[in-house]
């Protein structure tokens, strides 16, 4: 089994494996050590398979990148997810930067 590792290096999050249920607390905690008013990349790249848990990441991550006072920036995001956020109705919201 793969697992989503994520290295907060300058703000950048490259995310790689899987994102689900089993990954995601994990890389919620990792994100919440991100300091105040450092912008947030996160980077789909190196995703092999997603779950609804990875929409339900997304939607912290953009929580907490406004609670923070950062901007939030999602790049190279994968087909399956795009499909997901549109399943979801929140790829309006989640396909641009924050």
């Amino acid at each position: 089994m793969t697992t989503s590792r994520l290295s907060t290096e300058i703000g950048v999050l490259p995310l790689c494996g899987e994102i689900n249920f089993s990954t995601v607390t994990a890389l919620k905690r990792k994100l919440e050590k991100i300091p105040k008013k450092i912008d947030i990349e996160l980077n789909f790249s190196e995703i092999t398979k997603v779950d609804s848990s990875a929409i339900a990441f997304l939607v912290f991550a953009l929580q907490f990148s406004r609670r923070n006072e950062s901007t939030l920036r999602i790049t190279h995001m994968t087909e399956p997810m795009k499909k997901l956020a549109k399943l979801y109705a929140v790829d309006g919201f989640l396909l641009g930067n924050y």
